[in-house]
């Protein structure tokens, strides 16, 4: 186990202040990929889609973005349309039926 360790070559800072920046950074490092996963369950469709072009295009960052925030806003506007019919909405109404 040693070796292995050895052979990464992680320095890991002993004086405080190094030590703070580090936590710092990887706080915002794991906060980023709780937002980014957070996302992706949020939005599995838009998820797909734009892993689907990052493969066809090579790679290319910018159209994947773009891929996950067009299908996500689509996704986003036809359930908040499919919770505003009216065969969806709820009513406090309670209908009571007295049986003689």
């Amino acid at each position: 186990m040693s070796n292995f360790l050895s052979a990464l070559q992680i320095a890991i800072p002993t004086d405080p202040t190094s030590l703070l920046w580090l936590l710092i950074i990887l706080l915002i490092i794991g906060l980023i990929a709780i937002v980014v996963l957070g996302f992706l369950f949020a939005f599995p469709i838009a998820a797909l889609a734009a892993i689907l072009v990052w493969f066809l295009t090579g790679g290319d960052l910018f159209l994947t973005g773009l891929t996950f925030l067009v299908v996500a806003l689509i996704s986003a506007v036809i359930g908040r349309i499919w919770r505003a019919t009216s065969r969806h909405t709820h009513t406090d109404e309670h209908v009571h039926h007295d049986h003689d």
